[in-house]
């Protein structure tokens, strides 16, 4: 019996520890897959669309740069519509800021029954070099 106990205790002490170590190795994924993905001249980069049952396509850009470096954001959000299993932009808005914050927010009209996504550009500048990120709203059905 006591040894039963003790294979028993050394068994479950492995799987314990062995899902420690998997642990560990996942929490260390996850930190360097955010510091790969930090950008020098973007803080924040964010899509939002939503359309209301009238049509109405609400579009939301919004980018946050680097107060100390960040001199210019320019942002091209394409408004697309899914047609034959393909993203079709079907209109297009640009903006560019001098400074490190920057907002988009246009409204345009819809009418076919589809999905719609917005694709949104961002580059940042500090001085005359640059870096692009490119994010996307949720997809919106209307």
């Amino acid at each position: 019996m006591l040894k039963k106990f003790v294979v028993v205790v050394i068994c479950l002490g492995l799987i314990v520890f062995s899902g420690a170590f998997v642990m560990a190795e996942q929490i260390d994924a996850v930190e360097l897959q955010s510091d790969a993905t930090r950008m020098s001249y973007i803080y924040s980069a964010s899509s939002a669309l939503s359309i209301s049952s009238n049509g109405n396509a609400d579009i939301d850009v919004r980018v946050r740069g680097y107060s100390d470096i960040t001199t210019q954001i320019k942002i091209t959000a394409r408004l697309q519509q899914k047609y034959l299993g393909r993203w079709v932009t079907i209109e297009t808005f640009s903006d560019t800021t001098y400074g490190y914050i920057a907002n988009l927010d246009e409204t345009t009209n819809v009418s076919d029954s589809a999905s719609y996504r917005v694709k949104a550009t961002v580059t940042a500048y500090s001085g005359s070099s640059s870096e692009t990120q490119t994010v996307y709203s949720s997809v919106v059905w209307h």
